[in-house]
């Protein structure tokens, strides 16, 4: 409905119409009379209607509805409409009701009342039935005011304790959290609805009365009209029941998209959703019209029964609920009775640090530091921020006294003097001239924010701690939603209308790989699909479909798990993982069984299914499986985000483990789809369809979380222990009066703290990484030549070789008095080593070797910009300009540097004015509380004061804060020391600190051999379960080893026990009376890992003993375990080694391979580079280490394995795939058929080649070579690595080696040795371990 009137009004403003005695008038602001109105009333059942004045002025339309009933894109892969779209279209009032959670409801509050519209709070629950059952019944749950919010709040938090297929609102919930909230029947798939359509009046009718008995007048039945067979009559009859038992009537839309042309688009999304193609049966709405509608099209569609629209504006006129948005509410902590508050307690606590970190030292009586002090605890306690910190102090605080190490420091939080002195912090901030106000400030008011790095192994136990103390109810996790981001959505609906994944994997290709990337910036990116789009009706159709759709969230993330049928291994044999109980044990990644403490249940719509070496599981995206790539790194990462050249480890029930490469990958979506989680005790692992499979920011509450925002009730997926995972966002959580601490574990912590204890004990020093010097000319000379491996956040060839090596390069001629500076350098290279700074790092090192070359506008800017060489690196650089300059408060200087990094461009273009021309006039006023003269009142001319303001608007944009670099660079220098100074033992802890996640042990072990560092094997009397230094040496603990992952700690144990073991046969004995009998996988990983060496027997003995100590073991068990005499001594018992000769070096290599993971003993790679024939030759190992993914021209050396011959499906064309290794690493190859006829004579497996070609990294494939020439790299190693030769000794044993060669076709030519005479037949054979063993039994020589 539409009306008109006379008196020109501002196009989009509210006003009303009110009626009084038969006549309507327009009015304005509180009901004033602007002039009376004729129009038709008919249908107009209230006296006061909200309208939208319309572009003419004087038109307006009449709001006639409140839209009660719609889902977001928070209706997870269901609902289509995004919030900011939602209010947009909204007229005034509107709810949001997503099915079972309250995801979005912040953020549509905030947008509505941004918009001045009215946001109604609620959720579309899932309600059991009148008996109790769990079958999917709709209700729609509003908030009628604030304790209707808190209830709901309750709500929708407890129903994640009722969860099944989705998270469920019992009747006795309602019972206890009915006050203020309003209740609507919901659609045809509420109770009401559902038991009408199933012509059961009676049972709808005691619901009725359930739900008045409940909420009175806050029940209201509800209708739609959707052109659903049966919908009519059943509106019908709620009419008619609502008439009964008086009761009103609402209509709604139960909107899932914006507009009426979004239905193909909300189609396709639910074939997304249920993983169907639109050209086969597909789940899809019933009906028409779940788009967002306008009053006119709601009185159209109900201009039979307006008092249904009526009553919608009657409810929302009753739904006011405002929330108190950025009040922090701490948890209470509990101070000593001595104190009288909190500020109290804090300040004795910072006096006492500040005694206690300047005893004898000048900064006690320096009047700075006092000033400073003084400052900052006025400002605190003026903001009221002491609990806050006595809280951080506190965990912190039982992190040091458990001898858990804490980060130097984190963020902003760096700059606070009162935070170094109780040990929050470790950087004095006036030394490394970090500002408070970047931190706090009164003129930037905000909560502090002060993120703590602590060692990663001991994290779990400062988790622990938290949740201890102020209630497992009280701590939470936070959620975060996944996203149809711009590639995959193409995917999604190109695969859904039907065309082929090659065809989307081509066209999702033309996205450009960059974050944020949409799109409509795609478009603009990559003219070819531009064009495409233009000129392809195809891929028009999908990039019309894909826009739509591009953004929408996917998924909440939850717990990973598995589907029911997995089979998990359990001490008693494998089992269903729905089957496990709590208590049972299961085999873990480290091989050992451990103890079920929790079994979860979960419920997604993704399942992606990976096989892998003949396994299969159907899992959750996000739960992480234990990888190693192609580069040899191992680690733990997310099924959504593995590649087929990835392996997975494949565990055995006896614990053997061997790595197999992915066969496939697949994504299914299932609607619902319920799946399951074990928490397993201490190795938070466990095996799953014989793949390793694993099992952040802390909220903490006054009282229960959910009493302050909405949650989800889930298990801590490390710990086991209870937790809560919030409904809203990271950012939400503190607009709804909560803090957040983020406690981020760094294993390069835990790295530096293995280092201090064997550096202390043998050296006799009492010393503590924070003594370390920043100084040391030597660690900057090492860092200078770019050795930078394992060094935190330098390491990388990237950083090492665009910043490291040019920022030190005078480190020989830089005076004693001068060498401060390195650390700045440092400082620095932190924060430019980023996209958009890192295109002012030439600028940077010119002035620092020229500074003649440094050009400052004003003579005011050099104090400021002199330590970055003319370069503004820092935020805080920004405040010390404007504070310089024009005279600016630190605190308002902050508020420039905050505009300026987020591109607030109203507040940018007013502080322009002040920072040019000052304040004069608005502090005169009182408008602003400090005066700030400007550039030109204080010298500087206009003209460069815009220049300035130019350079730092366009420099702010990316500089980095400098107490977050400046605490990094701490660490980097710390370990830089450690690893100039200390290097076995550095090495040694990187190698354990990465064992599990994120292994880097080959890596490190590379660097390390590189420097001198001799690795030692593993000694089964000297080495422990991990690696250790011995005589400057690292010696290569169990742990590392093929098949030990169970065994590595009993050995170790055993050893500690009952002390050294005496041989071969003594180790068996007492490692099986332990209970754990090695299995010949076990003993053949310590036999050719060298770990029994000091046996003094050869492999081959060792390898034959084995039957025999088993076949002893068995006969002599009885009598052992009966104690019973014998006459024989226990020399004399002893198995005696057979006489037999030692494996060939070949053969010793490969198992040594197979053993350790990598060549220790030699290789012929490391041959090849100790000749001296190397130059121009990159070892592979660096290759694929280097973080650099562009395309570039490598050559390299390296020994072929896994030879493949494929052929191209167009031309059939012959062309091979191949990885090439060195000592620690590995690479994949191919060669094209253009380059096969020059090269492939050189194509054997073992055979050792210089390869020339295109280093490329693929999303899909990852790192590889596009080989254009293999040649002879000049090794002798080479042409005894291509060939095997055979010596025989007459005419049958010439036939049985021919006729074997025939029967096991390879690449390694075979030759014949008779009569002193070599030759080389027509034949090749495939050369294994197997294969040697067979040779070396029926000839009397094998050399290779």
């Amino acid at each position: 409905m539409r009306i008109k009137f006379k008196t020109p009004q501002e196009p989009g403003a509210y006003l009303h119409i009110c009626r009084a005695d038969g006549s309507w008038t327009l009015c304005g602001d509180k009901d004033a009379e602007i002039e009376k109105v004729s129009f038709n009333d008919a249908g107009l059942g209230l006296d006061r209607y909200r309208i939208i004045v319309q572009e003419d002025g004087q038109s307006a339309l009449v709001i006639r509805f409140a839209d009660l009933h719609r889902h977001s894109d928070y209706s997870l892969m269901d609902g289509m409409t995004k919030v900011p779209e939602m209010v947009k279209r909204t007229e005034y009032a509107g709810a949001l009701t997503d099915h079972g959670n309250m995801y979005g409801f912040l953020e549509h509050y905030k947008a509505m009342r941004k918009a001045g519209k009215k946001p109604i709070l609620g959720f579309e629950a899932y309600q059991e039935s009148l008996k109790g059952e769990l079958e999917g019944n709709h209700l729609i749950l509003l908030a009628k005011n604030f304790k209707g919010y808190q209830n709901l709040l309750k709500l929708t938090s407890e129903s994640f304790d009722h969860f099944y297929r989705k998270p469920y609102v019992t009747w006795e919930m309602l019972k206890k959290y009915h006050e203020g909230i309003i209740v609507s029947s919901a659609c045809l798939g509420g109770i009401i609805p559902r038991t009408l359509m199933n012509g059961n009046m009676e049972t709808a009718e005691y619901a009725i009365q359930q739900f008045q008995r409940l909420f009175g007048e806050d029940f209201y039945l509800e209708i739609q009209r959707h052109g659903i067979k049966g919908e009519e009559q059943v509106n019908q009859q709620i009419l008619a029941l609502g008439k009964k038992y008086g009761i009103p009537v609402i209509a709604t839309t139960d909107s899932h998209y914006p507009a009426k042309e979004d239905k193909a688009a909300h189609e396709v999304l639910l074939c997304a959703q249920t993983k169907k193609i639109m050209a086969e049966p597909h789940f899809t709405f019933e009906g028409t019209g779940y788009h967002m509608h306008t009053s006119e099209e709601m009185e159209a569609l109900f201009s039979d029964i307006p008092e249904v629209l009526d009553n919608t504006l009657r409810l929302a006129e009753k739904c006011n609920v405002e929330l108190k948005l950025g009040e922090v509410n701490l948890p209470y902590y509990e101070i000593p009775k001595a104190y009288a508050t909190p500020m109290d307690y804090f300040r004795h606590l910072c006096e006492e640090g500040f005694q206690n970190r300047f005893a004898g030292k000048p900064q006690l009586t320096d009047p700075v530091y006092k000033e400073r002090f003084d400052y900052e605890m006025a400002m605190i306690e003026q903001m009221g921020f002491a609990s806050y910190f006595i809280i951080v102090w506190d965990f912190i605080n039982f992190a040091r006294k458990n001898n858990v190490y804490v980060g130097p420091g984190r963020g902003s939080a760096a700059g606070s003097l009162l935070a170094y002195c109780i040990g929050i912090t470790d950087m004095d901030p006036i030394r490394f001239n970090l500002l408070f106000e970047r931190f706090l400030n009164p003129e930037r008011v905000s909560w502090p924010d002060i993120d703590t790095d602590i060692e990663h192994s001991g994290r779990a136990k400062v988790i622990d701690y938290i949740t201890k103390k102020y209630g497992a109810e009280s701590v939470c996790r936070i959620v975060t939603f996944g996203t149809m981001a711009a590639r995959m959505v193409l995917k999604d609906v190109a695969r859904v209308l039907g065309y082929p994944t090659s065809w989307a994997n081509s066209l999702a290709k033309l996205v450009p790989e960059e974050p944020g990337m949409t799109l409509v910036k795609a478009l603009d990116k990559n003219p070819e699909l531009k064009e495409k789009a233009a000129n392809d009706p195809d891929v028009a159709r999908v990039m019309e479909v894909a826009t739509k759709l591009e953004g929408n969230k996917r998924h909440a993330s939850q717990h990973a798990c598995f589907d029911a049928e997995t089979l998990i291994t359990t001490e008693t044999g494998p089992k269903r993982i729905v089957d496990v109980q709590v208590g049972e044990k299961v085999l873990t990644h480290m091989g050992r069984y451990k103890e079920v403490v929790d079994f979860i249940v979960t419920i997604t719509d993704i399942v992606y299914t990976v096989y892998c070496d003949g396994k299969t599981v159907k899992v959750t995206g996000n739960h992480p499986l234990l990888v190693r790539t192609r580069d040899g790194l191992t680690g733990w990462m997310k099924v959504e985000d593995l590649r087929r050249w990835h392996r997975l480890r494949i565990m055995e029930s006896d614990g053997s483990a061997y790595w197999a490469q992915i066969d496939k990958i697949t994504a299914e979506v299932i609607e619902n789809q319920t799946m399951y989680n074990l928490t397993v005790a201490d190795d938070s692992s466990y095996v799953a369809g014989g793949i390793v499979a694993h099992n952040c920011g802390l909220v903490i509450a006054p009282g229960s979380v959910s009493d302050y925002l909405p949650t989800s009730m889930e298990k801590d997926s490390e710990t086991g222990d209870r937790s809560l995972t919030s409904q809203v966002t990271m950012t939400e959580v503190e607009d709804l009066s909560l803090i957040k601490m983020d406690l981020l574990g760094l294993k390069n912590l835990t790295a530096i703290h293995e280092v201090i204890d064997p550096v202390k004990r043998p050296r006799d020093i009492d010393t503590t990484y924070e003594d370390l010097p920043l100084d040391d000319r030597e660690t900057y000379k090492m860092l200078s030549k770019g050795i930078t491996g394992g060094v935190f956040q330098l390491e990388g060839g990237g950083m090492t070789n665009n910043v490291i090596i040019p920022m030190l390069s005078d480190i020989d001629t830089l005076p004693d008095s001068q060498m401060h500076e390195c650390f700045e350098r440092l400082i620095a290279a932190v924060a430019l080593y980023r996209p958009g700074p890192m295109d002012y790092i030439p600028n940077y090192i010119e002035g620092m070797k020229d500074p003649s070359t440094i050009h400052y506008l004003v003579p005011e800017l050099e104090s400021i910009l002199k330590p970055t060489y003319g370069v503004i690196v820092y935020q805080e650089q920004v405040m010390q300009i404007v504070q310089k300059l024009a005279g600016y408060t630190l605190g308002r200087a902050d508020v420039v540097r905050k505009a300026m990094g987020k591109k607030k461009h109203d507040v940018m273009a007013a502080e322009k004015i002040v920072f040019i021309h000052g304040n004069k006039k608005a502090y005169d006023s009182g408008k602003d509380k400090n005066y700030a003269p400007g550039c030109v009142a204080n010298g500087i001319p206009e003209a460069i004061a815009e220049e300035i303001w130019a350079q730092m608007e366009k420099f702010a944009s990316y500089a980095f804060n400098r107490s977050h670099a400046a605490c990094y660079a701490w660490l980097a220098n710390i370990t830089a020391y450690m690893s100039c100074h200390w290097a076995p033992e550095f090495y040694c802890a990187m190698m354990n600190a990465f064992e599990d996640v994120g292994d880097k042990v080959k890596g490190y072990m590379a660097l390390a051999v590189r420097r001198g560092i001799k690795i030692l094997p593993p000694d089964i009397n000297k080495s422990s379960d991990r690696c250790v230094v011995e005589d400057g040496c690292i010696r290569l603990g169990f742990h590392s080893l093929a098949y030990l992952d169970k065994f590595s700690h009993l050995i170790a144990q055993e050893k500690a026990k009952n002390g050294p073991y005496a041989d071969f046969q003594d180790f068996y004995e007492r490692l099986t009376d332990f209970g754990k009998k090695p299995g010949k996988n076990v003993l053949e990983s310590l036999i050719f890992s060298g770990a029994l060496e000091s046996f003094g027997l050869n492999h081959n003995q060792l390898v034959s003993m084995i039957p025999l100590m088993e076949k002893d073991y068995k006969k002599s068990l009885a009598n052992r375990q009966l104690g019973q005499l014998t006459m024989f001594s226990p020399t004399e018992m002893k198995i005696k080694a057979p006489e037999v000769k030692e494996f060939t070096d070949q053969y010793l290599m490969e198992k040594e391979k197979t053993a350790i993971g990598f060549y220790l003993t030699k290789h012929p790679v490391d041959e090849f580079f100790a000749s001296g024939q190397a130059d121009g030759c990159t070892p592979i190992t660096e290759i694929v280490s280097d973080d650099t993914k562009c395309a570039r021209m490598v050559t390299t050396v390296g020994l072929i394995r896994d030879l493949r011959t494929v052929y191209t499906k167009a031309k059939q064309e012959e062309m091979f795939l191949f990885t090439a290794e060195d000592r620690f690493n590995e690479i994949p190859c191919v060669l094209f058929p253009k380059y096969v006829a020059a090269n492939k004579h050189r194509l054997m497996n073992g055979a050792l080649v210089k390869i020339v070609g295109e280093f490329v990294y693929d999303e899909q494939r990852g790192p590889q070579i596009i080989v254009q020439s293999l040649t002879d790299p000049g090794s002798s190693s080479n042409g005894s690595l291509a060939s095997i030769t055979v010596t025989i000794h007459n005419k049958e044993e010439q036939e049985e080696i021919l006729k074997f060669a025939r029967e096991n076709p390879g690449t390694v030519v075979l030759k014949l040795l008779a009569k002193d005479k070599v030759y080389q037949t027509n034949r090749a054979i495939r050369l294994t371990p197997a294969v040697l063993d067979f040779l070396q039994e029926r000839f009397s020589k094998v050399e290779v």
